[in-house]
């Protein structure tokens, strides 16, 4: 009777056998632990690639997966519960246990019988087996077996590890938590100890780097550090979960980074929650194909810092300037607009707040490019954009057809209009002529907080159309980050100028996103909602199977 016992408490040692690393973990829960899908939902995932697909050579290349899942299934574990693996305190160190949900242990057993070499039971429910020259230990809980190649590790789980399991981001193919928190104080330093050397090692006098120059990297490195320390010791959790939600059509990838209450990075999550922006009213324009916005708070250095290491890049750019414009006056120039441009960087970087957004614009077969962001010192950029054409105007007049300061003006916006000649590849191409003109123009809008520039063929009749419908809406709380990709729109922008024979497989490729019910195809949004930052990609499956239907 002890031995059949024993071959039970052994059987997921054959089964799925687990190398173990050496992570850092508490004693009170879990330092990380992983949720692998049920084999059920392995099943239904392989059915659902195959109903989507609709390919044959797709049901082949699955064979060996499901002849595989097939074999598990048979040796009595339960196919209807997630898997787990727990990485647990094991003195100075951890041990990962590999969690088995079993529904039949006597066969489970006859399944691990020929593998065992050596058995021996250590204490009630715990055991050493030999296989394939290694030992492992294991251990049965209420309807689970567990496995690992630390003994105290099993014996830290409990008899029923499903609370430990459910605690994990969303319910889908897999997830997984690392506990930051739990990280005793004496493994913590440990660790920290060894980046620093790390980092000095690393970080070194490059040949012909001045010492102003290394002083500065260093000293930046030194902050970094600090404040990446400090974010990892008021971190609670993160999180990552990757689902595949079959009704909804989308792969969906979650990721979440949790603050710990109290702290100051969990007041500086929720700061961020309530931000505002006009600037997404570009994700929602029918005719937009791509839009990336974001609207952020920064920590910031001191003013002084700022100073210190804007005059040695400084420096450093200007000799650079020196020695490659041999004209002093051209030089002189030149270094009047580096200085204007690092003052404005400067001023965006005190400031501790990034907002801007860029968009990929269409109407009918015109195609428009955009970008715009809230800047300290608008009228400081304005002026900037100015020499800058002046410069072109001065060194390549022949690309400059015209400029047209305060082409419209009121008391809230100026904008100003540049027409370019195009370079002589695209002004000879019919498809460029289409889309952009004859001519590359572009319009850039100042106001008392913005400033944005667009590239396009009717850029200011455009760019006042975008206002306007701004003004409408009102600024919006918008997210942290937001990318959408249209890539049904882009496809049918770009049929009506591919040639006949390639529409019909653009037609095919569109057909596809009949299926989805939202206006993009991948959407990614970084959002805070109290002391947690959440991650969302959403990607439509209709676009796995695009290779196929373009063939």
């Amino acid at each position: 009777m002890r031995c059949k016992v024993s071959f039970r408490w052994a059987a997921g040692a054959v089964l799925l056998s687990l190398m173990t690393a050496l992570v850092p973990a508490a004693a009170a829960e879990p330092m990380g632990m992983v949720r692998f899908a049920s084999l059920d939902e392995w099943s239904a995932i392989m059915d659902g690639i195959e109903k989507l697909s609709e390919d044959s050579a797709v049901g082949r290349a699955l064979g060996p997966a499901r002849i595989g899942l097939a074999m598990v299934r048979g040796g009595g574990i339960d196919e209807t519960r997630p898997w787990g693996l727990a990485c647990l305190p094991v003195g100075d160190g951890a041990g990962v246990v590999l969690m088995v949900p079993v529904r039949d242990l006597d066969r489970l057993h006859q399944t691990a019988k020929p593998g065992i070499e050596e058995l021996e039971e250590l204490e009630d429910d715990v055991y050493r087996v030999k296989m394939g020259g290694r030992n492992l230990f294991c251990a049965v809980g209420t309807g689970w077996v567990y496995v690992s190649e630390k003994i105290d590790a099993v014996r830290q789980v409990p008899a029923d590890p499903s609370p430990w399991l459910d605690a994990l981001e969303g319910g889908g193919i897999v997830a997984v938590r690392a506990n930051l928190s739990a990280v005793p104080r004496a493994q913590a330093d440990k660790v920290r100890d060894l980046l620093r050397q790390q980092a000095r090692r690393v970080l070194h006098q490059e040949p012909g780097e001045s010492d102003a120059v290394f002083e500065l990297r260093r000293a930046a490195a030194k902050r970094m550090e600090g404040l990446l320390w400090d974010v990892l010791e008021q971190t609670e959790t993160l999180s990552f979960a990757v689902n595949w939600d079959r009704e909804a059509g989308k792969v969906i990838l979650t990721s979440a980074w949790k603050a710990q209450e109290g702290s100051d990075l969990a007041s500086w999550f929720q700061k961020q929650e309530s931000l505002i922006s006009p600037l997404p009213l570009l994700r929602s324009h029918p005719g937009t194909l791509c839009y990336l916005g974001w609207n952020y708070l920064f920590p910031t250095a001191s003013r002084a810092e700022l100073a210190a290491a804007g005059q040695v890049i400084r420096g450093e750019l200007h000799a650079q300037l020196d020695r490659r414009l041999p004209d002093p006056n051209e030089a002189e120039f030149a270094k009047g607009m580096l200085d204007d441009l690092l003052r404005l960087l400067g001023q965006a970087a005190e400031s501790g707040r990034a907002e801007g957004a860029a968009a990929v614009l269409t109407r009918g077969e015109e195609l428009y490019l955009l970008a715009a962001g809230r800047a300290p010192d608008p009228r400081g950029i304005e002026e900037l954009a100015g020499k800058v054409v002046e410069a072109l105007q001065a060194k390549a007049p022949q690309a400059v057809v015209s400029v047209q300061p305060n082409a419209y003006a009121n008391e809230d916006y100026t904008i100003h209009l540049l027409t370019l000649n195009m370079p002589e590849d695209a002004a000879g191409n019919p498809v460029v002529q289409r889309m952009f003109g004859s001519t590359l123009k572009l319009a850039m809008l100042v106001s008392k907080e913005y400033v944005a520039v667009i590239v396009g063929k009717d850029v200011g009749p455009m760019l006042r159309s975008l206002v306007e419908e701004a003004e409408w809406l009102g600024p919006q709380v918008s997210p942290a980050v937001e990318m959408r990709l249209n890539v049904e729109k882009a496809v049918a922008f770009a049929s009506q100028f591919v040639p006949e024979h390639q529409k019909q497989k653009l037609a095919a490729v569109l057909d596809l996103f009949q299926r989805t019910s939202d206006d993009e195809q991948i959407r990614v949004t970084v959002t805070c909602q109290g002391s947690e930052v959440r991650k969302t990609v959403e990607i439509d499956q209709a676009l796995f199977l695009i290779p196929q239907v373009a063939r």
